[in-house]
């Protein structure tokens, strides 16, 4: 309450505070603080894009009556300011839900499936070891049911002995769930809101006790299939009873082996494509140097630079600071740094051959303005002409665009170049560099675009030479390059924000360096949001790396579950054949083709529960295809190296119960 009336100067302009949030207001991300509004520059103007606006919809309006209403609005707008960047605009409603949680959906949704798949798996484990437990008790079952006991009170009583394991197993899970909840909140992505705040409260505890009731009655009802409902008689016949109730618990356990593997299946090939889609990424050539750079946000105040022509010069004499510091190799500044978000500046451009209906299939370009060194900073090699120069200093006023370009020439998103361009002494032509990706798009090859000209532009185009190529660079998206064009700062009033600084004197040594250079220019000039260009990298790449890190472990845990259910179904049933088997082998047959046969049914199920999980994760590609770089679901190699995987884990498991059949002495079994 204190600062309540306190004054505070950001960026040159005074303010005074008049409020505070809530510690845990956190929307929008990285702000800090609310300034209103008012009489911003540029509000009233026609070129005004970049406001979001946030309503609370009436409990009787649906999202699509306010949907439909807000085109009316910009239909409106539109009707207006003709020839205005509102023309070309559309207005997009969306829930705040949606827009704060964004891809923590995607996320969410492969945690849970992969926390889904490994509950099934331990549930058919559990099920199989209560269900083998019930055919040896075979007999007991039949005189219960002869005396009068029903089918009721048989699921009561193996319901009661699996809820003792399952609660065994939820202690056990809830306590461990609360080991983890800090290294996974440590490894989740900034994108997910809230994720800090995340606890194990009653909510957590209320939906494992409904898993807890969910596998008891599961566990509970899986004996009663297997041992069915025998007659006395079947209890007085003995033996036959009890090879009946063998047979249909084999069967029945082969069965949930099956499922189990093939569940085990699918979520290792997910969770492998995802970790190879992670490293593809993280492999990626993304068009700059990932060591050495340090960026940093600087924006000069409006009060102490109030014109472009002083931004410039600001910028100027800050780079050439850093350029004469011995620990600084090359610097240079920039609209926007790579992988700064996928907001930017769009250019649209057409031929000077082409028409506008034949410009309207060519992409948008990305928009970047950049000083003469920015792509030796940044490590961005130079493919072919020239880079900038300080004499490329021509400035272009809204009389001097293209006269051959035509006005409806539009871009249906983002912003063009501002139209307010200050007039040049000299005219000398616009000059421009575009990446591999737009010159083979214009021109067919890097060499052929050298020279040639575009025009660009929305409500103001303009035409530029292009006078060198560089390399595709991914400014917006880490997984493609948007295409870029790059525009000299000397040539435009669209404002640099960004500076790069190369050194190999560490990122402590280049704060320290850009800060120096920042004071000697401007000793109220702050710098922010200061990262190197692999910690731009690792942020990008932070989605990514959470599903992986998050799959893995349930992938792996299935995998050992499953072996444990291979290991339990061949040791039950080499118990119940050991008698069979020691007389096969004493009539004559090897023992290499007894351990076949026991290995075969298994082996089989194993094979089988694969070959599903395989077909289950083709099936699950389509969904998470936009989660995927430069592999598939489908990729040969991941499949071949799972199945190989969770057959070999099964033949491992099979070589205890193996080797106890290896052992057997024959004439000691048949003697009993």
């Amino acid at each position: 309450p204190e600062a309540i009336g306190s004054g505070l100067t950001l960026t040159g302009v005074d303010f005074t505070v008049i409020g505070i949030l809530p510690a845990g207001f956190v929307f929008p991300r990285g702000v800090d603080v609310f300034t209103a509004l008012g009489t911003r520059p540029g509000l009233a103007t026609n070129r005004t894009v970049f406001l979001q606006v946030i309503g609370r919809l009436r409990p009787d309006v649906s999202r699509g009556q306010a949907a439909g209403e807000l085109d009316g609005i910009v239909s409106r707008q539109q009707a207006q300011r003709a020839g205005s960047n509102v023309e070309d605009q559309a207005a997009a409603l969306t829930p705040l839900r949606e827009h704060v949680l964004g891809n923590a959906r995607v996320i969410a949704a492969l945690l849970f499936a992969g926390a889904v798949v490994l509950l099934l798996v331990a549930i058919v484990n559990l099920s199989g070891l209560l269900a083998t437990g019930a055919a040896r008790r075979g007999g007991e079952v039949a005189l219960r049911l002869g005396l009068g006991a029903s089918t009721r009170d048989l699921l009561r009583q193996f319901a009661a002995e699996g809820l003792v394991l399952a609660t065994l197993g939820a202690i056990v899970g809830i306590g461990l769930a609360a080991a983890i909840l800090d290294a996974v909140v440590a490894l989740a992505p900034d994108g997910i809101a809230r994720i800090a705040s995340a606890s194990i409260d009653g909510r957590s505890l209320l939906f494992a006790a409904g898993c807890l009731v969910a596998v008891t009655l599961a566990i509970g009802c899986v004996p009663l299939m297997t041992v069915g409902a025998p007659s006395i008689e079947a209890l007085l016949r003995g033996s036959a009873a009890g090879v009946g109730g063998s047979t249909r618990a084999a069967r029945f356990g082969g069965a949930l082996l099956t499922v189990e593997v093939a569940g085990t299946a699918a979520l290792l090939i997910v969770a492998g494509a995802l970790t190879v889609s992670f490293l593809n990424l993280h492999r990626a050539d993304l068009g700059f140097d990932r060591e050495s750079v340090l960026t940093a946000f600087v924006n000069p105040s409006r009060v102490r630079y109030p014109d472009a022509a002083a931004r410039r010069r600001f910028f100027r004499d800050v780079i050439a600071r850093l350029e004469a510091k011995a620990e600084v190799d090359a610097a240079g500044a920039a609209l926007l740094r790579p992988l700064e978000g996928v907001i930017g500046w769009d250019l649209p451009y057409r031929l000077p051959s082409q028409t506008a209906e034949d410009a309207a299939g060519n992409s948008i370009l990305n928009l970047e303005v950049v000083t003469p060194a920015w792509f030796e900073a940044i490590g961005t090699p130079l493919l072919a002409g020239r880079g900038f120069t300080e004499a490329d200093d021509l400035y272009v006023s809204r009389a001097e665009s293209h006269p051959s370009a035509p006005a409806s020439m539009k871009s249906a998103v983002g912003r063009g170049p501002p139209e307010s361009m200050e007039p040049a002494p000299e005219r000398q032509p616009l000059v421009a560099i575009v990446s591999e990706s737009v010159a083979r798009e214009m021109f067919g090859s890097v060499r052929a675009a050298i020279g040639q000209r575009f025009i660009g532009g929305r409500n103001v185009p303009r035409s530029y030479r292009i006078v060198g190529v560089v390399a595709d660079g991914r400014y917006r998206r880490v997984r493609e390059t948007s295409g870029d064009v790059f525009l000299p700062y000397t040539q435009t009033a669209i404002p640099l924000r960004y500076v790069g600084v190369r050194t190999t004197a560490g990122p402590a040594a280049a704060r320290a360096v850009l800060r120096r250079a920042l004071a000697e220019v401007d000793p109220e000039q702050p710098m922010s949001a200061d990262l190197t260009t692999a910690e731009l990298v690792e942020r990008a790449l932070s989605r990514e790396r959470f599903q992986s890190a998050l799959l893995l472990p349930f992938g792996v845990g299935s995998a050992l579950l499953a072996a444990l259910g291979v290991f339990g179904m061949v040791s039950d049933t080499a118990n119940r054949r050991l008698r069979e088997l020691a007389l096969r082998q004493a009539l004559g047959a090897s023992r290499s083709r007894v351990l076949a046969e026991l290995l075969r049914s298994t082996l089989a199920c194993v094979l089988a529960g694969v070959c599903a999980g395989a077909l289950l994760a083709v099936a699950a590609s389509r969904a998470l295809s936009l989660e995927l770089f430069e592999i598939g679901l489908a990729d040969p190699w991941i499949v071949v190296a799972v199945c190989s995987l969770i057959l070999g884990v099964s033949v491992v498991a099979c070589i205890g119960p193996a080797a106890r059949v290896g052992r057997l002495d024959v004439g000691t079994m048949l003697r009993e």
